[in-house]
């Protein structure tokens, strides 16, 4: 059981990396997109592109809140895991769990609004 143990809590762990990844990703493609979008509009590009990068940039911004959800779900699951788990040797994995959780949840306190 140990082992079975060891294997969740390694795919927990990576689901929070991997959902950390996603929200930097989905905030750089953001700021990406709004700049381009004031650099047609300084441009005095014309309106139809002007308007397809802004729903694209309408698009990015959507998917931000869904996958903060998901990341705080991830943090939750991990978090209930590990306090429910009765190894504890988790550190010795080579996985730092509880600074991933710290990491995660910081990153969480400014995107929960």
């Amino acid at each position: 059981m140990e082992t079975e143990n060891l294997r969740l809590l390694q795919i927990k762990a990576g689901v929070v990396r991997r959902t950390m990844k996603e929200v930097d990703m989905y905030e750089k493609e953001l700021e990406m997109n709004s700049s381009k979008v004031e650099e047609l509009k300084r441009n005095g590009a014309d309106s139809s592109d002007v308007r397809q990068s802004e729903r694209v940039m309408a698009e990015t911004e959507s998917m931000i809140p869904d996958t903060k959800k998901r990341l705080s779900g991830a943090v939750a699951d991990l978090q209930s895991f590990v306090e429910t788990c009765t190894d504890e040797n988790s550190s010795s994995t080579g996985l730092d769990v509880h600074q991933l959780l710290l990491e995660a949840t910081s990153r969480m306190a400014p995107l929960q609004t």
